[in-house]
């Protein structure tokens, strides 16, 4: 951070610092609202424990489960507009959708920038192979909370949180009462072939005083939009998903529990959400080769977490399984291989068919303790095997029928990621009023990558690449001074690192391997709750450099990644809930955000990137507000109507290559939700209107992506109803 730079930001931090400060103000105004409501509580587990979410020194968002199914937001697609910070776009081919915090991206299916753990149990691939940067989308049926931590998160959560973490918290099983909750909807979506539905259902049952188990299952439908002028199939882009979980709680004692869990879904996609423009293509048309762009995803998670209290000494093992799979997956690759099917076939068409697997075993051990009275002591280990089967087959077909006559390439190759650290946290409570966070956490890792190539596009020959071996060691910190002017209104520093592995590269010709990038954090923040706790706020500041960034590159017509210079992310991000008036709930945020390269790309690279360059996917400016009210109804009723605006501003897409450096950029677009609800006693009907005005908010595509003429949308204007009753 230059010197001019350091000068503004400490302006701005103490502004906001004086602000925040200024308790006569909040003491006055909290008078004249008495009798209002409160801000509930929220409890997350941002540092590994459960904590108020005012009470953690670390920006984070949580977003209540519940409230996403009542409003038909079940895709990350569909409420990450309301999170600050957080990104979405889709990778070429549209089916996957990568997360980005606070801009930290070169775009491209490079190793994950953002961290996903389930129930604090890492998920997914810890690389590109084993598509690590794809998020699932969990049915929020199934979750209590979705916690986003934005900024690096190296020192508890290990590798490839540069930019931040997704946490899926799961709901527990409780020992106290038997629960359950139905719920069925439907939903209609403009240019839809068939009616949406989705049909959720979970129960409690406690067993014993010491025994619990929990079980949740859904399936939903989504209704398809999209047609492809080439065989005239209409909705190719219906989505079918089906998926439960079933946990089981065993609490012998107070100071001893053990939670088991699994999870499987699966979803089933007859085609991808691609829509081609051209003069002689409408809105919703799709021109691809019959039959790609369908695949299959199965998420499945095992879980055991085993908690021993032994005096003040909490004692803390969690062990993990999951398997992240993409089956069946056919991708129009038409514009890279088409001339070599036309040339050995005799037809134009190309699909590609993925069938991949990435298994992940992981295994924490951490221990909190205070010690005295002015300290609390964190201290863990960590472990991570992975390994991720992958095979492509590129075909040649019939344009036109999508008819299978022969094979171009053959290309199966196996990806193993081990990892090993140790980590620690360290508060002091200096004071009533003052106390600071140190940690730091070391860790290894090694890799391994097999590779064969089969097939008339090398020529009828079989390449078998030796095996390439990496290994790599990392050490991230934290130092998070936190400062209490009172109970309710606190102000932090934070100085954190992020770090995200390098690896072995695929492509012959190409360098064998590539290296890690990591992130330093400069931050400050201001949280509280004021006037009565009828407005809770969150306000931060930061400054985040990237070093040796990993950029993708081509050789070839082969992906590669390589290493380029830095980058750096600043920006202002507050949010806030209030009560002001009986009844109703307004919420918000604001975010200004600049991500861009502060070094040119070498010049032997294949891309070209300037220093002042925007980060793909980055918006300058991006905003969410919602509003509820509550409405007193005739017998015995209640009605809840509520509405939400967000903003996402301008976008610029993928680096181009050199030789066309042009990029694609993305229009700014506004997006207003609405919902109705009506309670009875336990039951419940919520009515939804999504993307009222059926704005055009592009998500990916366009120049540099395989179907250069190819963008991916948000849903066109939907709507539906939903009827659920709690037990």
């Amino acid at each position: 951070m230059g010197r001019s730079e350091r000068k503004r930001f400490s302006g701005i931090a103490a502004a906001i610092l004086s602000i925040f400060s200024s308790q006569g103000v909040v003491g006055q105004e909290a008078e004249a609202n008495q009798g209002l409501g409160t801000v509930e509580e929220v409890i997350v587990t941002a540092q590994k424990r459960s904590e108020d979410i005012q009470d953690v020194p670390v920006p984070v968002t949580a977003v209540d489960a519940t409230s996403l199914i009542s409003k038909n937001q079940v895709r990350l697609q569909d409420y990450f507009s309301s999170i600050p910070g957080l990104n979405l776009t889709t990778a070429d081919f549209s089916r996957a959708q990568v997360l980005t915090i606070r801009g930290l991206t070169t775009g491209g299916y490079s190793n994950p920038t953002v961290g996903i753990t389930v129930d604090d149990i890492p998920y997914g691939s810890s690389t590109s192979w084993g598509l690590g940067v794809e998020a699932p989308d969990i049915d929020p049926s199934i979750l209590d909370t979705i916690e986003v931590l934005r900024g690096p998160q190296g020192t508890l959560y290990g590798a490839n949180t540069l930019g931040g973490l997704l946490k899926y918290v799961t709901i527990a099983p409780s020992t106290d009462l038997f629960t359950g909750r139905l719920q069925a909807g439907v939903s209609s979506v403009k240019n839809g072939d068939d009616v949406g539905y989705s049909i959720r259902g979970a129960a409690n049952l406690p067993i014993s005083d010491s025994l619990a188990v929990r079980a949740s299952g859904f399936t939903r439908g989504d209704s398809g939009y999209v047609d492809n002028i080439r065989n005239g199939d209409e909705g190719l882009n219906q989505v079918a998903v089906i998926g439960g979980r079933i946990s089981a709680l065993w609490q012998p004692s107070e100071s001893v529990s053990l939670r088991l869990s699994a999870m499987g879904q699966e979803t089933d996609a007859d085609g991808n959400s691609e829509e081609y423009l051209a003069a002689t293509l409408g809105r919703f048309d799709q021109d691809a080769v019959p039959g790609t762009g369908r695949y299959k995803k199965t998420v499945e998670t095992y879980g055991a977490n085993l908690n021993v209290r032994i005096g003040s000494i909490d004692v803390t093992s969690l062990t993990g399984y999951n398997i992240n799979s993409l089956r069946d997956d056919w991708i129009d690759f038409s514009p890279a291989f088409g001339g070599a099917a036309l040339a050995t076939f005799g037809v134009a068409g190309a699909p590609l068919v993925e069938d991949i697997e990435t298994t992940k075993l992981t295994q924490e051990v951490r221990i909190y303790a205070p010690i005295g009275e002015h300290f609390e002591w964190l201290i863990g280990g960590f472990y991570t095997d992975e390994e991720s089967d992958i095979v492509q087959d590129a075909m040649a077909a019939d344009p036109v029928t999508g008819s299978i006559v022969g094979s171009l390439l053959h290309l199966p190759f196996t990806a193993t990621y081990e990892e090993i650290a140790a980590f620690t946290n360290l508060t002091i409570n200096v004071t009533d009023h003052f106390n600071v966070q140190i940690g730091g956490r070391y860790g290894t890792n090694d890799q391994t990558f097999n590779l064969s190539l089969s097939g008339p596009l090398i020529g009828g020959s079989t390449i078998v690449q030796p095996e390439i071996q990496t290994d790599d060691s990392s050490f991230t910190y934290l130092v998070t001074p936190q400062y209490r002017f009172s109970q309710d209104v606190m102000v932090y520093g934070r100085f954190a690192s992020g770090y995200r592995p390098g690896g072995p590269n695929s492509t012959i010709g190409a360098p064998s391997s590539f290296g890690p990038d990591t992130t330093q954090n400069y931050e400050m923040g201001a949280k509280g709750s004021v006037f009565d706790d009828k407005l809770t706020f969150d306000a931060s500041l930061y400054y985040i450099n990237w070093k040796d960034v990993q950029i993708h590159l081509v050789e070839g017509g082969f992906g590669y990644f390589a290493n380029a210079g830095r980058a750096r992310s600043r920006g202002v991000e507050l949010s806030f809930t209030a009560i002001p008036r009986t009844g109703l709930t307004v919420s918000g945020w604001g975010s200004w955000n600049d991500a861009e390269l502060t070094e040119d790309f070498p010049s032997t690279a294949d891309a070209f990137g300037e220093s002042g360059d925007r980060l793909p996917g980055s918006t300058r400016y991006s905003a969410n507000l919602s509003m509820d009210q509550e409405l007193p109804l005739p017998s015995n009723l209640i009605g809840v109507i509520g509405a939400s605006i967000s903003y996402v501003g301008k976008r610029s897409g993928l680096f181009g290559p050199v030789s066309a450096p042009q990029r694609q950029i993305y229009p700014a677009y506004t997006n207003v939700d609405v919902r109705a609800s009506v309670k009875y006693e336990s039951w419940s009907g919520d009515f939804f209107v999504t993307n009222v005005t059926d704005k055009r908010g592009e998500l990916g595509g366009g120049l540099v992506t395989l179907h250069p003429t190819a963008f991916t949308y948000i849903q066109p204007r939907t709507f539906g109803f939903s009827l659920s009753r709690d037990f």
